[in-house]
């Protein structure tokens, strides 16, 4: 009888890699088939961000004001509140009481660069004052209270918190925000993780949401489970879809995109 060997033989642990795409998301993978290839990761902090010595409330507010001034200079902001007016406010099916915000990182921290952005806070900060000028023409048009604005990112630090807290925002630890979300809520999620809009989107149904372009970025199959594919296609079929106009001082709105409860969903 011929010898068998018993020998086993150890395969190496497969190489981690990251890789970022076009859309400015990093891969996380170790092999061509592993489960781990539709972890996506943000390249941002996970924890609070170390405020810079010196910067006060008084400095971020003044930043704010700032940023505030160009995004409502900007054609992309004429361009949305055009969108909106015509569109989101004249909607008779949209009722939106309550907002949520999630994963707008540190607008007062360090933060490690991406391709989508030079600084991380001023990512952030385009998109706080985008949310609030948003909030102003909803709570403007009397039909929507949106009475409740509740902030999430593990980046934040307490000038942070005390930041959005002076605009009369609130801000809960993670994952307590995604718990407020229901079907009259607007959440706001730009270049979220895609996990994460999947727990969102997997808790309520939003009546509106600004973020990432689901139905661009579910066309890569092989990064999602089936759970995770049926909810955002579900979600996707469910509501009309406009792209986010392009913004010259920063490429927050880039793969971007609103998507609204239409006329004729129940």
């Amino acid at each position: 009888m011929p010898h068998t060997s018993h020998k086993k033989h150890r395969v190496p642990p497969a190489k981690r890699r990251e890789i970022t795409d076009l859309h400015g998301w990093t891969h996380v993978t170790r092999s061509p088939n592993s489960n781990s290839n539709k972890c996506l990761t943000r390249p941002d902090v996970l924890q609070p961000t170390t405020i810079p010595s010196g910067l006060t409330l008084e400095n971020v507010e003044a930043r704010y004001q700032e940023y505030s001034r160009r995004w409502k200079a900007s054609t992309c902001w004429s361009d949305m509140e055009r969108f909106f007016r015509q569109t989101i406010l004249a909607s008779d099916s949209l009722t939106i009481t309550s907002c949520v915000c999630l994963g707008l990182g540190s607008f007062t921290g360090s933060h490690v660069s991406s391709s989508l952005q030079s600084s991380g806070t001023d990512a952030s900060m385009y998109e706080l004052v985008a949310l609030k000028t948003m909030l102003d023409l909803l709570r403007g048009n009397g039909k929507h209270s949106v009475k409740d604005v509740y902030f999430q990112d593990p980046s934040f630090n307490a000038l942070d918190e005390r930041f959005i807290q002076s605009l009369g925002f609130t801000v809960l630890e993670s994952p307590r925000a995604i718990g407020r979300l229901t079907s009259t809520s607007f959440l706001f999620a730009p270049r979220l993780e895609f996990p994460i809009i999947y727990d969102a989107l997997a808790a309520a149904t939003p009546v509106l949401y600004v973020g990432n372009d689901l139905r661009e970025d579910f066309s890569v199959a092989s990064r999602w489970s089936e759970s995770e594919k049926k909810t955002f296609k579900t979600f996707a079929d469910s509501r009309s879809r406009e792209a986010m106009p392009l913004f010259d001082l920063n490429m927050w709105c880039s793969h971007q995109s609103i998507y609204w409860k239409p006329e004729c969903v129940d």
